[in-house]
């Protein structure tokens, strides 16, 4: 599991190629516009065949599925709304807000037309569906461990999506608290408190004060 884990950090890499795609065409600037929200828990539905493409320039964003469950958290860089571009079946995902957030908004007509006519944007469409699939067979993974190692999974995999490195370790950000990490492994709020404050205890994490800090995520995976 840890090496798809880590194959997994080079998700949604490709956005600066996408980006020198999207401006080499002289209708960019027409097609798109930057966005701002400032308010935390703005959600952005996606799942309608007019819906847009955002590229995420600034912010952090927990990702929502079916039952309003978390299936991921992303950040500057990562992108959404590829499954709106080709009017196929859809399935409505929510995007929350968690920090003040830069977004660059992209029309979906445009887009749909770019990667049509770009071989390179098939390879990027390509690749995110290959990813998704791939992130989703890791989430059915962690949910076949024991409770007590899926806290520490999902902490890793939190570290993997949104953490900032540092010298000595990994800073998860302020905004995520304990009922973020407990919706994202789907264990009770109480139980996940618990775990976590046994990793916290046997030196693999430090809660307080906030920011969380892990000094070394390989060695948290293998903590319980």
């Amino acid at each position: 599991m840890q090496e798809h884990l880590m194959q997994n950090e080079a998700f949604f890499t490709n956005n600066y190629f996408l980006l020198e795609i999207l401006k080499s065409d002289h209708r960019f600037e027409q097609h798109s516009e930057v966005i701002t929200i400032k308010d935390r828990g703005t959600i952005i539905t996606t799942g309608k065949a007019d819906d847009d493409f955002y590229i995420i320039q600034d912010g952090i964003i927990c990702v929502r599925g079916k039952n309003n469950t978390i299936i991921q958290f992303i950040k500057s860089g990562n992108s959404f709304g590829y499954s709106n571009l080709f009017n196929t079946a859809q399935m409505t995902t929510q995007y929350e807000v968690l920090t003040p957030a830069t977004l660059l908004k992209i029309d979906k007509d445009f887009m749909s037309a770019i990667f049509r006519n770009n071989r390179l944007g098939i390879y990027i469409l390509d690749e995110y569906y290959t990813k998704t699939m791939q992130l989703a067979g890791l989430r059915l993974e962690s949910f076949e461990l024991p409770s007590d190692r899926r806290v520490a999974v999902c902490l890793y995999e939190i570290a993997k999506m949104i953490g900032q490195k540092t010298n000595q370790g990994t800073l998860i950000p302020r905004v995520i608290t304990q009922q973020h990490v407990a919706e994202y492994c789907q264990t009770s709020r109480e139980y996940t408190t618990m775990i976590l404050n046994r990793l916290a205890k046997d030196g693999y994490i430090r809660l307080r004060p906030k920011p969380w800090f892990i000094p070394d995520v390989e060695t948290l995976v293998h903590g319980l």
